[in-house]
């Protein structure tokens, strides 16, 4: 399995604290992740984290693949959001995002690890980069219109 890395930033119009809280809680990812269709928040033992139970609509050709897998989410000490995504056949994203002040808004920056298999690491690296560069365009809509 190989693993590739990829850097989105966006500048932000809003708060650090804000911007973290709000991509924190999955619920509405619906809203401005262009693949995911449906997001259902599991009940775990511990409460260092969230898991979800994620249902993504990917593009495949002519056709669209349902793919259903879980992520958990947490915030560091040091105000980071951490995620780990695990979907079958062994592919693995770990997010790490940061939100660091600037002028009047926020810098948004996250440093994507993508592992999966040999057959799939092309295909699943570009739906992923493609896809969280139109998130960070929605969130930024999204927060500067609230």
């Amino acid at each position: 399995m190989t693993e590739q890395i990829f850097t989105t930033e966006i500048y932000i119009n809003a708060k650090p604290a804000r911007v973290l809280d709000f991509l924190e809680d999955l619920a509405d990812h619906d809203k401005i992740h262009p693949l995911i269709i449906s997001v259902e928040e599991l009940e775990v033992a511990e409460e260092q984290f969230r898991r979800y139970r994620i249902t993504d609509r990917v593009p495949m050709g002519p056709f669209k693949i349902t793919a259903v897998y879980e992520a958990d989410i947490w915030r560091t000490d040091d105000g980071e959001l951490k995620s780990i995504a695990r979907q079958s056949p062994g592919v693995v994203l770990h997010n790490t995002t940061t939100a660091t002040p600037q002028a009047d808004g926020t810098l948004l920056r996250e440093v994507v690890s993508v592992k999966a298999p040999s057959l799939l690491k092309k295909f699943v690296f570009r739906q992923a980069q493609d896809a969280h560069q139109k998130m960070f365009e929605r969130v930024k809509e999204y927060l500067e219109e609230a």
